[in-house]
């Protein structure tokens, strides 16, 4: 088994990468924010994807980048956290591609225009 590179906790959920580049997840997932295809809670670690090189998780739901320098999410998108509009997915049960450009994006609520950088639809 390959030693852990990186750990980041998402609120009541924990991921991680190996050495070896995999993400696991293990925790809370009311939101399907583990990526293993179900809304079920668990305790046990499980692989979620290869080849990551970062992760960020919040509260229902995680963000991570590939080394191929793809952008992939999973869990809830209430307010369009992984670049989907809600309307079209409430949540991703499922790791979903959001970017493959490799430069910045922000997803989420604005009201307040604080992802915006330029002009934002009003």
């Amino acid at each position: 088994m390959s030693s852990v590179r990186a750990l980041v906790a998402g609120g009541n959920s924990s991921y991680f990468i190996r050495d070896d580049g995999s993400l696991w997840a293990a925790g809370d997932n009311d939101d399907g924010q583990l990526g293993n295809g179900s809304q079920v809670s668990t305790p046990v670690a499980a692989q979620v994807a290869t080849a990551v090189v970062q992760v960020s998780a919040n509260s229902g739901y995680a963000v991570f980048v590939r080394e191929d320098g793809s952008l992939w999410g999973m869990g809830r998108n209430d307010h369009g956290q992984l670049g989907v509009p809600p309307a079209v997915m409430a949540r991703a049960l499922h790791p979903i591609p959001i970017a493959n450009s490799g430069g910045w994006w922000a997803c989420g609520l604005y009201p307040d225009r604080r992802l915006a950088v330029g002009s934002c639809p009003e």
